[in-house]
């Protein structure tokens, strides 16, 4: 997997491509398994390619993208000239934040994760809580991960449960490697604005901060970025991303 990593040192989301690279999760296509000159890992929403945008296999692992997909390529122009000349007015640009963890105050988020509102229950996230999770509460480790039974044994979650018993908001694993956890979090619309997202998020931080990883956030959209300013988070680099429809 040497070779493999070295195709994709300086890409992001690391969390990401490290946990492909590393076997844990997603898929490879690479022109030679052993010696790899150009590859896309497959993860989730993520398309990533790497090596020589020149190869002859270039082409063709973009022509085999499956839409809906978020095409990265380390920022490259090359690979960004041939996703183009592949795929035309069916991508659209997507850039995403990454955001530095350095600056978390873990007794800051324990507090905050304490701050539960009423009518909710903060919940390590189990077997149960992860069948619920479903489109309305994308983006979230189910993308990544097998199954509700895979997600439970080698992810971790944090959620916000309702008195009736619906997993109101989740914080989960997108992949974790050897180093980092890729954060995902998602709201349901009913139980949007009282400030669930804050309490899972930081609850899933500790976690991770507790276990010796780093809790790697990326976003596109204002709402994330906000939340990740307010959870200690300061923008670090921008990877771009070419989203295809």
């Amino acid at each position: 997997m040497s070779g493999l990593a070295a195709l994709f040192d300086r890409h992001l989301p690391r969390a990401v491509v490290a946990a492909v690279v590393e076997g844990r999760l997603g898929s490879v296509d690479a022109d030679d398994p052993a010696d790899p000159r150009v590859a896309r890992l497959d993860i989730g929403c993520y398309a990533i390619v790497g090596g020589d945008p020149r190869h002859p296999k270039a082409r063709g692992l973009l022509a085999t993208v499956v839409p809906p997909r978020e095409i990265v390529y380390g920022n490259d122009p090359a690979w960004r000239a041939l996703i183009l000349d592949v795929h035309g007015a069916r991508v659209a640009d997507r850039p995403n934040t990454v955001f530095d963890a350095s600056a978390l105050d873990r007794e800051a988020l324990a507090r905050l994760a304490s701050s539960c509102p009423p009518g909710y229950e903060l919940r390590r996230m189990g077997l149960r809580e992860a069948r619920q999770l479903e489109r309305e509460l994308e983006p979230h480790g189910l993308q990544v991960f097998a199954g509700p039974e895979h997600f439970a044994r080698d992810g971790v979650g944090y959620g916000t449960v309702a008195s009736d018993g619906t997993l109101a908001c989740a914080a989960t694993s997108y992949t974790v490697s050897s180093r980092d956890l890729e954060v995902a979090i998602s709201t349901r619309v009913a139980h949007r604005g009282v400030g669930l997202a804050a309490v899972a998020a930081a609850a899933l931080l500790g976690h991770a901060l507790e276990a010796g990883l780093v809790p790697q956030w990326s976003a596109s959209n204002p709402v994330s970025k906000r939340l990740a300013a307010r959870l200690g988070y300061r923008p670090s680099a921008e990877f771009e991303v070419l989203y295809l429809a």
